[in-house]
């Protein structure tokens, strides 16, 4: 991701692209697609979401690449393609976010507002999105760093598909 950013910041900006496809491959990561969406800020968002189609190819049936185009598409106003992607992450790993993103599309696609509000009971019963969190001490981290911000642990910091909180990781002991 930062050497995606200094790509695009020198004028590479395929380069850019190029570097975050492959991060995208071996893992995909929101991180990922918020560095694309950063190479062409200025972009329509048609072509915001057939650049991220593109990053996505290496991972293309992933949770999170159905989130980055469902999302995508939704700021383009595709709503077929948007229900489909984000039906597709909420299907493969039920977690707050695609409930979130299902309650948005309702809204802006028909304005129906108790749609909107079951999907979004669906997100409060749903468990907590993938993230950053400690493996010694359990919290979730807001990003990457080399040293827990709670605990201090060097190192520990790693990507979990249901971060726990430290009384959550007590409770299991």
């Amino acid at each position: 991701i930062m050497l995606a950013g200094l790509l695009a910041d020198a004028g590479r900006k395929d380069r850019a692209a190029r570097a975050l496809a492959a991060a995208w491959t071996r893992r995909p990561l929101p991180a990922i697609a918020t560095a694309a969406r950063a190479i062409a800020p200025d972009e329509d968002a048609l072509a915001r979401l057939r650049r991220l189609e593109k990053l996505t190819t290496g991972n293309a049936e992933h949770p999170e690449t159905h989130l980055a185009l469902g999302e995508a598409a939704l700021e383009a106003k595709l709503w077929g393609e948007a229900r489909r992607h984000l039906l597709a992450a909420a299907a493969a790993r039920p977690s707050q976010r695609p409930f979130r993103l299902l309650a948005r599309l309702e809204e802006e696609e028909f304005g129906n507002q108790q749609a909107a509000r079951s999907w979004l009971d669906k997100a409060a019963a749903a468990p907590p999105d993938p993230g950053w969190s400690c493996a010694r001490c359990g919290e979730a981290a807001q990003d990457w760093t080399l040293a827990c911000p709670h605990c201090g642990a060097i190192d520990r910091i790693g990507w979990s598909d249901a971060p726990r909180t430290a009384a959550e990781t007590a409770g299991a002991a």
